[in-house]
C-alpha cells in the first residue's frame, strides 16, 4: 500500500452507521485518494471527521477534562451539584435545549462538528475554522432575518393562498436562507 501514498494504518473504535468499526489510513499525498486497492479488492476511502471534543467534566465543547478549569455538570441536566445517575428533565448546558450534553441534535454540537468538517477537509487549525464557520453561520442568520422579514412583508398578499406561503417557506430553507433548526 506504500505504493498507493499510505503511511500509516490504524483501526479505531468509533462505529460507522452500521455499527461496525472504521480503519483509518494516513496518506502522504496532497489529497485523499477515491480508493486504494486491497489485495485484489478496490476499498472506497473517505475523510474522517472526528466528532467534536467535549469535557465530561463542565460538558463544554472544545478541551478534556483533564485540562477543564470549570465546575462539574451533569450531562443529563445541565446543573451543578451532583453526578451519577440522574433522573431530572434532560436540558442541555451548552444551548439550553431540551436534550443532553451529548446530544447529536445539539446546535452547539452540529456548530464544533461543522468546524472538524472544515478542519480536516481544508487541512487548516481548529481556530481558522472556527472562524469560517462563525463567519458562514452569522451570514446565513442575516440572510434568514432579511428573508423573514420580507415574508412577512408579503405575508397579507401571499396569505390569500396559503400554498404559497409554505412553498415560498420550503424555498428558503432549502436554499439555506432560513435554517429549519434554528431560525433566528
Amino acid at each position: 500500500m506504500k505504493s498507493q501514498g499510505v503511511v500509516n494504518i490504524e483501526n479505531i473504535s468509533v462505529k460507522d452507521s452500521s455499527g461496525g468499526r472504521r480503519s483509518t489510513n494516513t496518506f502522504r499525498l496532497p489529497t485523499v485518494p477515491k480508493h486504494v486497492i486491497v489485495g485484489y479488492m478496490r476499498v472506497p476511502v473517505d475523510l474522517y471527521i472526528p466528532n467534536p471534543l467535549r469535557c465530561f467534566k463542565c460538558q463544554k465543547f472544545g478541551h478534556g477534562s483533564k485540562a477543564c478549569k470549570g465546575t462539574e455538570t451533569c450531562a443529563r441536566c445541565g446543573q451543578t451539584g451532583h453526578s451519577g445517575d440522574c433522573s431530572n428533565e434532560a436540558k442541555c448546558p451548552n444551548c439550553s435545549g431540551r436534550h443532553t450534553a451529548f446530544s447529536k441534535e445539539c446546535p452547539k454540537w452540529i456548530l464544533e462538528k461543522n468546524i472538524q468538517r472544515i478542519k480536516t477537509e481544508r487541512g487548516i487549525s481548529y481556530f481558522e475554522a472556527r472562524k469560517i464557520v462563525t463567519a458562514e453561520s452569522e451570514g446565513r442568520s442575516s440572510l434568514g432575518r432579511v428573508a423573514a422579514l420580507q415574508l412577512l412583508l408579503l405575508a397579507p398578499r401571499v396569505c390569500q393562498h396559503g400554498h404559497l406561503l409554505v412553498q415560498l417557506l420550503s424555498r428558503l430553507i432549502s436554499h439555506g436562507l432560513i435554517d429549519r433548526n434554528n431560525p433566528h
